[in-house]
C-alpha cells in the first residue's frame, strides 16, 4: 500500500507543458488574461506588474516562487512570475 502511494504522489508531481497547473488551482488563462475560478472577476493581461502579482498572490494564497526576466522575446524583454 505504501509503494501504491508513493507512485501516485510521484506521478501526480509530474507536470508537463502540456498540462494547465494554473487552472487546476482557481485560475483559467484564456486570450485576455486570467479567470479566478467562481468569480465574474479578471486579471487582464496589461495591467501593472505589481497589481498582477497581488491579485494573483490572493487568488492562490501564496506569493510566487519565482519572478524571472527573458532577454529578448520579440518586441524586448518580458518578466514572468511562477506559483
Amino acid at each position: 500500500m505504501r509503494w501504491a502511494l508513493a507512485v501516485v504522489l510521484a506521478l501526480g508531481a509530474c507536470v508537463t507543458a502540456s498540462d494547465p497547473p494554473v487552472a487546476a488551482r482557481g485560475l483559467h488563462v484564456d486570450a485576455g488574461g486570467l479567470q479566478p475560478v467562481g468569480t465574474p472577476l479578471r486579471i487582464d493581461f496589461g495591467r501593472a506588474e505589481a497589481g498582477v502579482i497581488a491579485a494573483v498572490t490572493r487568488v492562490l494564497g501564496a506569493g510566487p516562487v519565482a519572478v524571472t526576466t527573458t532577454g529578448e522575446c520579440g518586441a524586448g524583454p518580458v518578466k514572468a512570475a511562477q506559483w
